[in-house]
């Protein structure tokens, strides 16, 4: 028995030790997690992304849900069979079983987005200069996404607003429009939206791209308006980039770039409450209201709409979820946590930097 269970364990342990090392290796080297993400990543998409894609629902809450169903069987389980001498050597190797499932799922993850927490910075690749902002650049980039807003909304019919899967269809296009200047893959899965949308709300949730299904899911529940630059936001993460403002950045060049008015209203909107955010710590509070006081009366209520929505979810659930993805974040080599995401207003400006140059 103990001559079998040297080979099982060492076995468990492969997939640790592999994720590890790779790891290391990208963390060590920021050009080889560049290298892996242009040419070793992509298979991901293209297989795995691709079969996940065949099942019309998330099947990563299937398996959320699966996974809490079956730890909950397996505590009760447990539980009422420990007295048992042979239902505890049972568990014993289900306990294993379990082990080895999570070693397993680790290195798939470290696969398909661990390694690409460590590769070049988008702002390296390209040449943008990353600098402290000034407000009078803040104000600039403000008033023009403004416009760009207003713009956008005019443009934009009522019936465009509705959600559905040629939104998905677009948000695809979008990306693989974008890809063509900034070398992303060229496949992307059919987003999908969450069938307990109202969980993802309670928890502060827009969007959550999944390692290991390959797929990009998106709360349905938060205002319309939200939704197609959330759903790019998480293929950009399908595309390989998992910082979170280069996710948010390319989401928003993609829906710029969009022939639809919904796409480029939702981008401009993703970046104006990100820019207004970071006004409101650059400036004084009468400035800032004469700034917001600037804004077309439609788009000021459709932020005003949008931040009463998430208000209603404000509270320990959301705070919890908070304070957890910070962890995440950190544990993958992002040093900011969940403040990186208004980093994205970094990249914003060094972006209308480079273009105002050319």
């Amino acid at each position: 028995m103990n001559r079998r269970r040297g080979p099982r364990a060492a076995a468990c342990f492969i997939p640790l030790a592999l994720s590890a090392a790779l790891l290391a290796a990208a963390r060590s080297s920021p050009a080889w997690a560049e290298w892996y993400a242009g040419h070793i990543y992509p298979v991901f998409p293209y297989t795995i992304g691709r079969l996940c894609a065949l099942f019309p629902f998330s099947l990563f809450e299937f398996l959320l849900l699966a996974l809490g169903a079956g730890a909950l069987l397996l505590t009760g389980w447990t539980l009422l069979a420990l007295p048992d001498p042979v239902a505890g050597r049972g568990i014993g190797r289900l306990l294993f079983r379990v082990c080895a499932g999570l070693s397993a799922a680790l290195l798939l993850f470290t696969l398909t987005g661990g390694v690409n927490y460590s590769r070049e910075t988008l702002a390296a690749r390209y040449s943008l200069q990353i600098r402290e902002s000034s407000p009078e650049e803040l104000r600039a980039l403000y008033r023009e996404l403004a416009a760009e807003a207003g713009e956008a909304l005019a443009a934009l019919e009522p019936a465009a607003r509705a959600v559905g899967r040629e939104t998905g269809d677009e948000a695809r296009r979008a990306m693989a429009a974008l890809g063509r200047r900034y070398a992303l893959i060229s496949y992307y899965p059919q987003p999908k939206p969450v069938l307990f949308s109202s969980a993802m709300s309670w928890l502060g949730i827009s969007g959550i791209f999944s390692p290991f299904t390959l797929e990009a899911n998106y709360n349905s529940d938060m205002p319309d308006f939200q939704i197609p630059c959330a759903i790019c936001h998480e293929l950009a993460h399908v595309s390989g980039y998992m910082r979170e403002d280069e996710a948010g950045f390319i989401s928003y060049l993609a829906c710029r770039a969009s022939p639809e008015a919904a796409f480029r209203y939702s981008g401009a909107m993703f970046a104006l409450s990100y820019v207004l955010n970071a006004l409101s710590g650059a400036v004084s509070p009468e400035e800032y209201g004469a700034l917001y006081a600037e804004l077309p009366a439609a788009v000021a209520a459709d932020l005003r709409r949008a931040g009463e929505y998430w208000r209603r979810f404000a509270g320990r659930a959301a705070d919890i979820q908070t304070r957890a993805n910070d962890a995440y974040l950190r544990a993958n080599a992002q040093e900011n946590g969940v403040r990186g995401y208004g980093q994205v207003v970094d990249l914003l400006l060094a972006w209308r930097r480079a273009e105002q140059a050319k």
